[in-house]
């Protein structure tokens, strides 16, 4: 489908606002069109993967509540959810790549690499791979 025409869905699970509205901006500065929801902890996260049904989600690690992000990557690989999953962080540690990969995440980006070109850069890969089909 022609990226135009296809309407990519994006959740945002992240709860430092200034950086949720960061992510926010650049993807409708790439994507006008794209739907976009956020959630500030894992359990709103959860909820709104269950009924938004997102192609593209960006995880924080680090989430208030009892579900931080990885738990989060878990339990929607676990459902099945095709989802592609990008964890972001402020902590770039080799563990915390590790058990997201483990865990299942598509992409383990740290918050100080990401850059309008790079978030741009994953929507337009994920576009051109074709949108996860929801189960």
């Amino acid at each position: 489908m022609d990226k135009e025409t296809e309407l990519l869905r994006v959740l945002i699970v992240e709860d430092n606002e200034e950086f949720c509205s960061f992510l926010k901006a650049t993807v409708y500065q790439r994507y006008p069109r794209a739907a976009v929801v956020e959630a500030h902890d894992g359990a709103g996260g959860l909820r709104l993967h269950a009924t938004f049904k997102p192609h593209l989600a960006f995880i924080d690690i680090n989430l208030p509540g009892d579900i931080n992000g990885l738990q989060l990557t878990k339990q929607l690989r676990a459902a099945g959810s095709p989802v592609r999953i990008v964890i972001i962080t402020s902590h770039d540690l080799p563990e915390y790549r590790s058990a997201a990969s483990r865990l299942g995440a598509d992409t383990f980006l740290s918050k100080s690499s990401l850059s309008p070109p790079v978030i741009q850069s994953l929507m337009d890969q994920v576009l051109a791979t074709g949108l996860p089909r929801s189960k």
